[in-house]
This record gives structure tokens, sequence and C-alpha cells, in this order.
């Protein structure tokens, strides 16, 4: 990670993005806890990470991060520090995935493996009646709406103008993680011409990043300048771990429709549609950055392959939840990495020694220059 940052500070656009993944968004809540902990060394105990970016995206568990982090709480502040989206998921993981609730969809063959009652309760009691235009910072959260056959994007600027997507977040939050085979689709509507009938936002965009890269110039009213103003942009984008296990041709070449969507507890069609939409966004946007001659300004974190038990998006076990955290705080101390699409490994930079967490005290340190740059010219 270089020194300096391009862009000029005070016009920069400050993006925030966070992949799906189920209850492996532990890891990234872990890289997402040490930035605020910097931004709090910086600039006061009392800042938050919604102070910093002009956009986050979110998709699925993204998304409910993205919410916990810019929903309003107390005195008008986030609901959640970043340290208490671990505490989050630590304490409330086994709500979101029952461990004891049985189905005829146990396995996710016959029906769902989760009914979605104990999460909705979850979101409606932290949530309550908060809807699309009150957070905090702009965000933006996809789905996929089954019946329109079309994604839908959950734009808090639109929301300002746009009744019909003004959704309680409690609704976006459950609609955007409501992974086929996991949980049910999700209906809702915001008027009697507005109804969405929504599954997980992974199916459109896993990796969000470009989306928010597309809002916070369209919130600028800047769009024309997309492909050639990257400089002024600070993005961040982080990964939930890619999974282990692949499968070769001759193994694929007996499989029907049956096994394609679950095979051996796994779900291969869907999470082969996640992992190449997650690494597509990564490759595209290393490609334009480079172009760009601003490289640096776009920081993809993405953890190398997790073995079978912390790859699934649903154990909750107490031993799986601190193994997880474990290796979202490890995966600090492990150097930069981008995917080569040659062998598809996640492969340390070349010429690059730093560090994940070497590169987020970078980031930081731009992040708070931003701040300040606008808060002088205020």
């Amino acid at each position: 990670m270089a020194k300096y940052s391009k862009g000029t500070p005070g016009k920069r656009k400050c993006v925030l993005s966070l992949d799906g993944g189920g209850i492996r968004g532990l890891i990234p809540a872990q890289i997402l806890e040490y930035l605020e902990q910097c931004l709090q060394e910086m600039d006061g105990p009392d800042v938050r990470l919604a102070d910093y970016f002009d956009v986050i995206a979110g998709t699925s568990t993204g998304g409910l991060i993205t919410i916990c982090l810019t929903a309003p709480g107390e005195n008008n502040r986030p609901l959640f520090t970043a340290k208490e989206v671990t505490d989050f998921y630590m304490n409330k993981g086994k709500f979101v995935f029952p461990q004891g609730y049985i189905s005829k969809g146990i396995t996710g063959l016959f029906g769902p493996k989760y009914s979605g009652h104990e999460l909705e309760k979850l979101l409606h009691g932290y949530l309550k009646d908060l809807r699309l235009q009150d957070t905090l910072t702009n965000v933006i959260i996809p789905t996929f709406d089954t019946k329109l056959q079309q994604p839908v994007f959950f734009s808090s600027v639109e929301a300002k103008s746009k009744n019909a997507h003004n959704a309680y977040l409690r609704d976006i939050a459950r609609g955007t993680s409501a992974a086929p085979t996991y949980f049910p689709p999700k209906f809702f509507n915001t008027g009697s011409d507005s109804e969405f009938h929504l599954v997980d936002g992974g199916l459109v965009a896993n990796n969000p990043s470009f989306l928010a890269i597309t809002e916070a110039f369209r919130i600028h009213e800047d769009a024309n300048s997309l492909f050639s103003n990257f400089e002024n942009l600070l993005v961040l984008s982080l990964g939930c771990g890619t999974q282990s296990f692949s499968y070769e041709a001759k193994e694929l070449s007996n499989w029907g429709a049956l096994r394609w969507v679950i095979n051996s507890n796994r779900t291969p069609l869907i999470d082969m549609l996640m992992n190449a939409s997650s690494d597509m966004v990564d490759h595209s946007l290393c490609v334009l950055f480079r172009s760009g001659l601003c490289e640096e300004n776009f920081l993809r974190i993405q953890i190398s392959p997790l073995d079978d038990g912390l790859a699934k998006m649903d154990d909750v076990s107490p031993n799986n939840l601190k193994a997880l955290v474990k290796r979202g705080k490890d995966l600090l101390d492990e150097p930069l990495r981008r995917v080569d699409f040659d062998n598809g490994k996640l492969l340390p930079i070349p010429d690059a020694s730093t560090t994940n967490k070497e590169a987020v005290q970078s980031f930081a340190r731009w992040l708070s220059e931003e701040r300040r740059a606008r808060l002088a010219q205020a």
C-alpha cells in the first residue's frame, strides 16, 4: 500500500463494500473493528465508520452489517459500533440459524432449511420502524425480485424521492439475506402498487463494490466522469472468504439438476455463481484502478479458501464462531493478496511487502484526512 493516495483531499468519494457470506460475515467484521479503532485513535472515541463513507454497500450478510453500521440509534448515532457487529453475530447467530429447527427442508432439498421467523423477530427488535431514508450515510443494498425476474437495488438516495423504495430496513435486511435453500423469499409491499418478492442479493452482486462506486458518482452527479476520475475514489472492499471445495469436470459430467443444486449438504450452483460474481468484480476494478494509475486507492481484502467447517454459511456452533473471529484477526497480519485468474488462487501482490493491517492503517489515515478536509471547507 502506497504512503499516499491519489486524489484531492476534500473531493474524494469514500466507499465501503461488504460481500455476502452468511455467518462468515464475522471475518470482515474483524477488519471493520480494526479500521474503526484506527479512526478513533486519530479522531476521537466518538467517531464511527458511517462518519467517513459516502456510500456503504452490502450484500446478504454484508447488507445486514451495512444496516447495523448506518441505522440511527440513540442521539442519532449509529445503532452499532463495529465491535458490536461482532458481538451481534456471536450472540445472535444462533437465532439467525437456529440449529434446533426441524423442517422438511433440513438439508435444503425439499424446502428452506430455516423458516426465517426468528431472524425477522430479531431484526424487528433492533430496527423497529426505521426506513431506508433514515440511514446516517448513503447505502445501497442489492436483492433479486423473483416475480419481476430482475435485480432490485435499495438505495437510500432513491428512498428519499421514491416512496416505493423507502422500505423498512428490517424488510430489506431480510430480503437481501434470503439465500435460496436457506431461507424462504421475503414478500412485502410499500404501497398499493409496490410489492417485492425478494431473494439473496448475492444472485445479483455478491461483491457490490462496482454498485457502490456507481452510486457514489451518481450521488455527486458526476456519472460522466466514472471512468476518468478514479483518482478521487477511495474504495475498501471486504470479502467473507472463498470456499475450499472444487469439482473436476469428470465428476460434474454425471450430475443432473438435483446434484447441481444440492450435493453433500452444499449448494454447488449457487456457490459457483456467488464466487464468480465476487471475483469478476474484483478483477474488473483492479484493472480499472490500475489503468487510472491509482491502484493504491482500491483496497480489496479477501481471505484464502476456508476449510469445510469455516466455509459453511450457517455453522453457528460456539467453536466455529470463535474460529471465524480468530481467522478474521489473523487475516490482518497476512500479506495483501489478489486473485490470480490463471489458477484461481489468492496470491501475495508482487513487489509489495504490505500486510492487511498496514493497508488498513493507511486507508484509515486517508479517510481521516478526507474528513478533516471536508470539515475545514464547511
